[in-house]
């Protein structure tokens, strides 16, 4: 924030050489004798609220007269009997935002256009300011007052309301559901980004909850049902079950005191009753929880029922089923507002945001939640402060007049609905999105380790049209050797059956990992050329459509791509680095990582089939080249690797970066492991699944746009097998030091001008699986310098990666 260009005054005194200000009122009327205890001090009594909460301030934030200061925030928390003080007081603290810095040497100003607030919206800004003039109030706070009123009247848009702790206010909650439906209608919406997952994607043995009824009963066709979002917890759950399944389908049956249904899933009942709706979907309720084969048929179709909803009601407050939904029924809020009388106005403070109280909620951290925020059309959301609506194109809440009973374009498009939850498919490729998806997933945490798969399964569902083959194991087939290329983000641990102590899913799989992992994801496929020979038939990659040369806006054709045509794009990303995508030249809407033909008719049921009901192959089965090189607990320092730079042994490490070592004791490359490893030592075995450019823009000779070389698919015949140079001197290569690194290797010894100098590898250990004798598992990936790799013996080998 720029500092304020006058130096203070006294507080709330305009500058005495300028014009009075039109909030000033001069000669305010003295306080009653009996309200002295309630009276407005020294410095707010000469504000003029009724013509703050209509007007904007005239200056900028910068200039005084864009400004109204209150003194210190000492002198504000010592004017106890000043209403207006109070309520900055609450206002500043409603969120416990923790210590401040002294309360002499911060100051409290008042502004208006902090929030692009307009003429008549009725509130105001608290700021708290340093000596120097910058604000120190922290953006997570919500510091705004706000003039409570009227009851959502276009007259009244942006007006306050007082939030009720007790309970919610169905009449308003009631509102918004008609009117997202019959004015949001207008506006563009999800259906090209969520095809596939309709209700025709809905499983066979679809179940809802009556809610009238109160018992389980099979979906009616294209029935309309509200969905919800909750955390189970580790309090006992009740559950549907093969044992229970015909009582619960008894009218009545959810009354009966004996089915002892959690508080959360009462309340949701109750509200969608309240609301006029008929059905309601909870997993806990509609998926046999006892039945693999109905679990099998189920989740796997997460996005088609929490994209096919009408809404989703989440409940944010809490960490387990039985918390309920704050302000329905008997459970009541625990936050709550502070409102003062001010010059016979009503004012309040604005409380927080809804992405501010959900990015603070267990629910945001949970990895089943994420599907199913990234899939709900409509979401109303219940939390301790107060209930939030929000919808693909408006966000409304308890606390804000923001409904309109008109249609009004300007008024939707100012106050747009959050849309940081969709998929991003526009202007990037189906790979960009994909590792985006993995990225935030894969940030969540799991509760039981097995889920780690059901929990992506509608992400999947959703991603899986626009690579055009299913995803095996969280990766897609048809994008296999870019897609095994993830990198840890932090520390990672191997998700384990807690019963047997076995390993749930193949070390190459992000899947198999508990902890952070992240794609580089910026050009990765046209930067990726594979050099694995895949024996799984179905991940044998199709020959891909690449230009030669200078032809970066010219119709190419693949042989093995039949009749389709494609059309290869170069675009600059906020010029920060240049993507490279491709579009079918009758589809130029959809962005392609590399070209891929829709499958016959006969291989998308299978692929379909595939991803429904059958378990993903574990063990891959490729030839490839291997070497062997050693590490030795040397970290390359460098700061240009995912997660920062790797820091001094002693430190908690939660991703290391490892140098790799040539018989020489030159550095060949650099392996990324999890930080428990940061002290590997020995000699271990490097597999190299792709050939990739240095980096992956315009830097690289080899990858600038409009030249797009593609390396010789004979490596041997591009390596050089002399002498690099002579090794290094130990003192060159001191423990944890890597400051002549720039690269993933010693670019001294190694060409990195050579095109596509590097190999993808996978560091790799056996296995003690019996069954498997000769198997390996990944312990961790990085890059090896082409000529390094070679010159170290590599030789061509089958591998069996579990």
């Amino acid at each position: 924030m720029s500092p304020a260009h006058s130096s203070p005054g006294s507080p709330g005194s305009p500058d005495s050489s300028v014009a009075r200000p039109p909030w000033w009122m001069s000669t305010p009327a003295a306080a009653s004798a009996e309200d002295q205890m309630n009276s407005l001090c020294d410095v707010c009594r000469h504000v003029n609220f009724a013509w703050l909460m209509a007007h904007n301030l005239p200056g900028t934030d910068d200039q005084e007269e864009g400004k109204i200061r209150l003194g210190s925030l000492a002198r504000v928390r010592d004017s106890t009997s000043c209403p207006f003080c109070r309520l900055v007081m609450a206002t500043i603290f409603t969120n416990e935002p923790g210590p401040l810095p002294d309360y002499d040497q911060v100051a409290c100003e008042l502004h208006t256009i902090g929030n692009v607030k307009r003429d008549g919206a009725g509130h105001v800004d608290v700021w708290l300011v340093d000596s120097h003039g910058f604000s120190v109030t922290p953006s997570a706070w919500s510091c705004s007052i706000q003039l409570a009123q009227g009851d959502g009247l276009r007259e009244e848009l942006y007006l306050g309301r007082i939030v009720r702790r007790d309970w919610t206010d169905l009449s308003l909650v009631k509102r918004w559901l008609p009117l997202c439906e019959q004015h949001h209608a207008r506006w563009p919406v999800r259906e090209e980004e969520l095809s596939g997952v309709g209700q025709d994607a809905l499983p066979s043995t679809f179940r809802l909850v009556d809610v009238q009824r109160k018992c389980l009963v099979p979906a009616p066709p294209a029935a309309r049902y509200v969905a919800l979002s909750y955390l189970w917890g580790k309090a006992p759950v009740f559950k549907l079950l093969l044992e229970n399944r015909s009582v619960l389908e008894r009218p009545g049956s959810f009354a009966d005191p004996a089915v002892d249904l959690p508080g959360t899933i009462k309340d949701a009942i109750f509200l969608v009753d309240a609301m006029g709706e008929n059905y309601l979907w909870v997993d806990s309720l509609c998926i046999i929880q006892n039945d693999d084969s109905d679990k099998i048929s189920q989740i796997p179709c997460m996005g088609a029922i929490y994209s096919s909803a009408v809404l989703t009601v989440v409940a944010v407050a809490g960490d387990n089923a039985g918390a309920g939904l704050p302000g329905i029924r008997s459970v009541k809020r625990t936050s709550f507002q502070h409102v003062e009388n001010v010059q016979g106005l009503s004012l309040v403070n604005a409380m927080s945001g809804a992405w501010t109280v959900m990015g603070e909620s267990v629910w945001s951290t949970r990895g089943w939640t994420y599907q199913e925020r990234k899939l709900s059309k409509r979401m109303l959301m219940f939390t301790q402060h107060q209930a939030y609506w929000n919808c693909e194109h408006a966000s409304f809440q308890e606390d804000k007049c923001l409904e309109s009973s008109v249609f009004d374009e300007s008024l939707f498009s100012w106050h747009r609905g959050d849309r940081n939850h969709r998929f991003l498919f526009q202007h990037r490729t189906n790979f960009e999105t994909y590792a985006r998806e993995v990225s935030q997933y894969t940030a969540r945490n799991i509760s039981y380790a097995a889920d780690g798969l059901n929990a992506f399964a509608a992400i999947s569902q959703v991603l899986a049209p626009r690579f055009r083959g299913p995803l095996w194991c969280g990766i897609p087939t048809t994008a296999w050797d870019a897609g095994l290329l993830w990198y840890p983000r932090g520390r990672l641990k191997r998700r384990l059956d807690p019963h047997t102590g076995e390993n749930l899913f193949p070390s190459w799989s992000w899947a198999a990992w508990d902890g952070p992992v992240v794609y580089d994801d910026d050009n990765l496929c046209v930067t990726t050329d594979p050099r694995a020979q895949w024996k799984n038939t179905e991940l044998a990659p199709a020959e891909r459509a690449f230009p030669d040369h200078d032809s970066a806006n010219a119709h190419i054709r693949s042989r093995s791509l039949g009749v389709k045509e494609w059309q290869l794009h170069t675009e600059s990303v906020d010029h920060y680095y240049t993507c490279v995508y491709f579009t079918e030249v009758d589809n130029s809407n959809t962005w392609f990582s590399s070209p891929i033909l829709p499958p016959p008719a006969t291989e998308a049921q299978h692929d379909k089939d595939l991803y429904l009901a059958e378990r993903p192959p574990s063990v891959l089965h490729f030839r490839a080249w291997s070497v062997k090189f050693s590490v030795n607990g040397h970290h390359n320092k460098s700061s240009a690797f995912h997660g920062g730079s790797c820091g001094d042994m002693d430190e908690d490490h939660q991703v290391c970066r490892l140098l790799v070592f040539d018989t020489h004791g030159r550095v060949a490359g650099t392996i990324h492991v999890s930080g428990d490893h940061k002290s590997l030592t020995g000699t271990y075995e490097f597999v190299a699944l792709s050939r990739s450019t240095l980096t992956n823009d315009d830097d690289d000779l080899s990858f600038r746009s409009g030249t797009f070389q593609r390396p010789p698919q004979d490596d041997l015949a591009d390596i050089y097998l002399g002498d690099s140079s002579k090794p290094p001197q130990p003192s060159q290569i001191d423990k944890g030091s890597s400051s002549y690194l720039q690269n993933w290797f010693d670019d001294r010894r190694f060409n990195s001008k050579k095109p596509w100098c590097q190999y993808n590898v996978l560091l790799v250990q056996p296995t003690r699986l019996p069954a498997v004798p000769s198997a390996v598992e990944r312990l961790g990936i990085g890059k090896i310098h082409l000529d390094a790799f070679h010159q170290a013996g590599a030789t061509l080998k089958d591998i069996v990666l579990v």
